[in-house]
């Protein structure tokens, strides 16, 4: 049984314009250290359950963050827009995973100074059912 997380990963590392980008290099949680760049990490910052009057709806809304990391600004803009042109409005299945919905909430930029590289995070809400 697939989670939101697996969907996540396939669907990045087979979109054409992410993979043009970050290859595989699609991460959940954390990089990997010595990670090549440019690459994206993503965690589920919240998620919580739909409910109807019957109960359970099995949906899901999670907030989602997406870290995409490159070695100038430029890189990381365009990782960044790859994502969101992957992910905004999206509407599949994957493997048992129904995503019925998927959109930018927010987006910050920032420069790692440890990593000596620049990162822009952006936020999507996502519902899904499993």
């Amino acid at each position: 049984m697939s989670t939101i997380d697996d969907a996540i990963y396939q669907i990045l590392t087979t979109n054409s314009g992410v993979v043009a980008l970050a290859s595989n290099r699609v991460y959940p949680n954390v990089l990997p250290q010595g990670v090549t760049y440019p690459a994206i990490s993503f965690q589920i910052i919240s998620e919580t359950p739909e409910y109807s009057h019957e109960g359970d709806s099995n949906l899901n809304l999670a907030r989602v963050q997406f870290d995409c990391y490159a070695t100038t600004q430029t890189g990381v803009r365009a990782v960044a827009d790859a994502l969101r042109s992957a992910l905004t409005g999206l509407r599949t299945t994957v493997d048992n995973v129904r995503i019925g919905s998927s959109f930018l909430v927010n987006t910050l930029s920032n420069y790692e100074d440890a990593l000596r590289v620049y990162r822009m995070t952006r936020d999507f809400m996502m519902t899904y059912s499993v």
